[in-house]
């Protein structure tokens, strides 16, 4: 242990004895009532300032790109954006999100009060944004942080990446998991499980309705359902009929072909096409050009995506 690490572990023991010495003081108790610390609790808070004072274990989450910290400052500009394009963080402080305030309450609410939501709904219906809306609102409330991967190797990384944020209930963080069904079953067990140990951890997870039913820790989760509604709708159709990224000359008929899916509806819009016609065009394309190849590619990488498997590229060739 280094000196500066040893004052460190001093200076939090000698905060605990002050507390517990003000709350002997201030109550009349007797000897085997009062306010102690346990040897076991030392060895614990010592533990924890260890942990804090390696800066390289800390970090070794944010390294392995296991989790990172979620920033709603950096704007995020995409001139595509409503072609398809998986939402992030940079663009709703972009601006390129649209608001939907009735379904952010919802969550924010939900979060705070059952400290364990996820978000569910159709593929392309908008969990995503929906998320990220919701960091938004709360950001100065808490701190956010998205976790990418989690093996049985990777818990003690997360654990002390998580630890470093010292979360409590003045200061809570957010852990949130997008896309749970596809793989990420183990994230999301393991940010459940924090939330039950940890009173300033607040979860947070996107899955689509199908997936949902296995779910873990279903029961203990507040659910919030998002869809494509008329308002939306219409809202979007304007900010690209105003932009000059639409040239359809109202909002209905896209939006009854879009059977309520977000991403299939700003598809239409702006690309003229539903989603399926743009994917048998390109297929046709590739048939007609012999480029066989990048079917079997995509075979195989898509069939290890569904079980949230990945492929060596080396293999693959």
């Amino acid at each position: 242990m280094t000196r500066a690490a040893a004052l460190a572990c001093v200076s939090r023991l000698m905060r605990i004895l002050g507390r517990l010495a003000d709350q002997n003081a201030q109550s009349e108790r007797t000897y085997s009532t009062r306010a102690r610390i346990t040897i076991g609790e030392v060895d614990r808070e010592i533990d924890a300032v260890l942990n804090l004072t390696d800066l390289h274990a800390v970090e070794a989450a944010s390294r392995e790109g296991l989790a990172e910290l979620v920033s709603f400052k950096d704007p995020l500009p995409e001139e595509n954006y409503y072609e398809g394009v998986a939402t992030a963080a940079g663009h709703v402080a972009a601006g390129l999100v649209l608001a939907r305030d009735a379904l952010v309450d919802e969550v924010v609410s939900g979060l705070f009060s059952a400290r364990r939501l996820l978000i569910t709904g159709p593929s392309g219906a908008g969990k995503s944004a929906l998320a990220f809306l919701a960091g938004q609102r709360t950001r100065h409330a808490c701190r956010w942080i998205q976790i990418r991967r989690c093996s049985l190797g990777d818990r003690e990384a997360l654990l002390r990446f998580v630890n470093a944020q010292e979360p409590d209930e003045s200061s809570p963080v957010v852990l949130y998991v997008d896309d749970v069904g596809t793989g990420a079953g183990r994230e999301w067990d393991f940010v459940c499980e924090l939330a039950g140990s940890r009173p300033g951890v607040l979860v947070l997870g996107c899955v689509r309705e199908e997936d949902v039913a296995v779910t873990p820790h279903l029961p203990e989760c507040r659910q919030v359902r998002v869809v494509l509604d008329e308002d939306f709708a219409r809202r979007m159709w304007e900010r690209l009929k105003a932009a000059g990224k639409t040239y359809w000359s109202f909002w209905k008929e896209p939006f009854e072909q879009s059977r309520g899916l977000l991403l299939e509806y700003a598809h239409m819009l702006s690309r003229g096409q539903r989603l399926s016609a743009v994917i048998e065009e390109q297929v046709s394309r590739r048939i007609k050009e012999g480029r066989e190849a990048e079917f079997e590619i995509l075979r195989i990488v898509s069939a290890a995506g569904s079980l949230g498997a990945s492929v060596s590229s080396s293999l693959l060739a």
